[in-house]
């Protein structure tokens, strides 16, 4: 994979080697997903967000929270969560395919 910002796709994967679009029609189906992707991934934290403020947080007056199972894994796995979707969409946008004109796109 080039390293610099290109302007065709043709032969360059979307974090796996199976997705790799060969024609105008699934480029932007993937252009799509990731931005559903992305969306996904911004209601995740928003949801975090949410929960934390509203359910897990402690008040000001309680200090030290104890260990709640359901309150801990809901975290672990919102974190664990949150961190695989944003990992997954920084690997895409490293790919640096730049198309401005859907005829150049497959040339590249």
């Amino acid at each position: 994979m080039a390293m610099t910002f290109q302007s065709g796709y043709a032969g360059t994967p979307i974090l796996l080697t199976s997705l790799e679009p060969r024609n105008n029609g699934e480029f932007v189906a993937a252009v799509v997903v990731v931005f559903l992707l992305a969306m996904l991934f911004r209601c995740i934290v928003l949801l975090r967000t949410h929960l934390e403020a509203r359910y897990w947080g402690c008040s000001k007056d309680e200090g030290a929270q104890e260990f709640s199972f359901l309150r801990d894994v809901g975290r672990a796995l919102l974190t664990a969560i949150t961190a695989t979707v944003g990992y997954a969409v920084m690997l895409i946008t490293m790919t640096f395919v730049v198309v401005s004109d859907p005829k150049e796109g497959g040339e590249g």
